[in-house]
């Protein structure tokens, strides 16, 4: 996913509800989250979301790689 990819476009994508009041692309979700510029090949998790830092260099965030995990149902 690009890191200039809308939000809205984003929820579309992947069934999430993140607000764009507070960042209008995914690149800014990642930010306001982590609270700094992460590292290529950095991962983390944003909700159930697995998130891999594809393409990235001392100033912006590029790409990134993003996986749904699924959700464990109780048997």
């Amino acid at each position: 996913v690009k890191a200039q990819t809308e939000i809205d476009s984003f929820n579309d994508a992947f069934g999430t509800e993140f607000s764009d009041e507070d960042f209008d692309t995914v690149g800014g979700l990642v930010l306001s989250h982590l609270g700094r510029l992460p590292k290529r090949g950095e991962q983390f998790r944003i909700g159930d979301l697995n998130i891999k830092v594809v393409r990235a260099d001392s100033r912006r965030l590029h790409s990134i790689l993003v996986e749904k995990l699924r959700t464990e149902s109780a048997a």
